[in-house]
C-alpha cells in the first residue's frame, strides 16, 4: 500500500523527517502549519494553517519542497526553518503533510520475475523448428 499523506510533526529543537514507503518518493507539500500548542495531531488528523498566522508559512512550504521533493526520504532542521519564517520561534512545533507518488512497482522482485520469464519465453520458443511452422500454416 502506497502512503498518500504523511504527517510528521517536530519542535524546533528537533529534526522533520518525512518520508514515504518503499520506493515512493515525495510528490508534494500537501500543508504546514506552526503552532506553539502541544498538541500533535496524527497521521490521519486533517489540520489546516491559520491565515493569521504570524510566521511565513508559504516560505517554510517551499523549503520543504526544495528540500524533499523525489526523495524518499529527508531530515530538515526545524530551527532553520522556523528562524527564517518567524520572528519568535521560541517554543514552536511544526507540522508538514506530503502527499506521496505511488509505487513504481519496478522493486528487484519484479525486476527478477520479468528476467526469468523472458530467459523461459526465450528458451521455449528457441526449441522450435521452422518445419512446425509450416504444418501449422500450410
Amino acid at each position: 500500500m502506497a502512503c498518500t499523506a504523511q504527517l510528521c510533526a517536530a519542535s524546533a529543537e528537533d529534526t522533520l523527517s518525512l518520508s514515504c514507503e518503499k520506493t515512493d518518493s515525495i510528490l508534494s507539500v500537501a500543508a504546514v502549519g506552526i503552532d506553539r500548542a502541544a498538541y500533535v495531531p496524527s497521521c490521519d488528523t486533517d489540520f489546516s494553517t491559520n491565515a493569521s498566522s504570524f510566521c511565513d508559512l508559504k516560505g517554510v512550504a517551499e523549503a520543504i519542497g526544495a528540500a524533499c521533493l523525489e526523495q524518499v526520504s529527508c531530515d530538515l532542521s526545524v530551527q532553520t526553518l522556523i528562524k527564517e519564517a518567524c520572528p519568535d520561534p521560541g517554543g514552536l512545533t511544526l507540522f508538514a503533510r506530503v502527499t506521496c507518488a505511488e509505487e513504481t512497482g519496478l522493486d528487484e522482485t519484479t525486476i527478477l520475475i520479468l528476467v526469468l520469464y523472458f530467459a523461459i519465453s526465450f528458451g521455449l520458443g528457441a526449441t522450435l523448428y521452422p518445419a512446425y511452422f509450416r504444418e501449422y500454416i500450410g
